[in-house]
């Protein structure tokens, strides 16, 4: 295992659809659970002086989605947001960049990667939900693009263990490394 070495200031912690009031049979954390570390990471990233992006899904509608056609329906069981608000303890820190998305990527379709380039990021640590949809198609697009990119495991949750323990044990450790919470913030404060 690679020790995690970063520079905050070109660090963007990106965290992924962290949406006020979901509640979601994810696994194997809760969403309170990730909601509580991205809190945590968020705030330990600002006070080091790293760019924090939040993606929002503007609307849940399906309206302005992307929605090729599938053989699965991506229903999810839970009633549509009308108009999604980030986490209040997330949206409020100081300058916060929010990211609107139409797709499951943080890139496609967004200005993610100009607002990552004009700041000269060269690491992405990505959180949130869900761990097989957003974080995973926004880290695929990041390791296209060529970022170094950390992946906070305890601070992100899937629709089931299986789903998350594929992405952090056989997918992500090939694109970057996989790291929890503690061990970010520990990072963050040694450098």
């Amino acid at each position: 295992m690679n020790e995690l070495n970063f520079d905050p200031t070109h660090t963007a912690f990106v965290g992924i659809d962290l949406h006020a009031g979901l509640n979601l049979p994810y696994a194997p954390y809760t969403y309170q659970q990730v909601s509580d570390n991205a809190v945590k990471l968020a705030n330990a990233a600002a006070k080091a002086g790293a760019f924090i992006d939040l993606t929002q899904i503007p609307v849940t509608d399906g309206k302005d989605r992307v929605m090729p056609k599938t053989d699965m329906d991506l229903k999810t069981g839970s009633a549509p947001i009308a108009k999604p608000e980030l986490l209040p303890e997330l949206a409020q820190i100081d300058g916060v960049h929010v990211t609107p998305k139409i797709a499951w990527s943080g890139f496609y379709g967004t200005d993610l990667e100009m607002e990552l380039r004009r700041r000269h990021i060269d690491m992405i640590v990505l959180f949130g939900v869900a761990t097989e949809y957003g974080v995973d198609t926004t880290a695929r697009d990041a390791y296209d693009r060529g970022y170094n990119q950390i992946f906070v495991e305890d601070a992100m949750t899937a629709w089931s263990q299986e789903a998350q323990t594929f992405e952090t044990e056989t997918i992500f450790p090939k694109m970057g490394q996989v790291r929890s919470t503690q061990q970010v913030i520990d990072a963050l404060n040694q450098n």
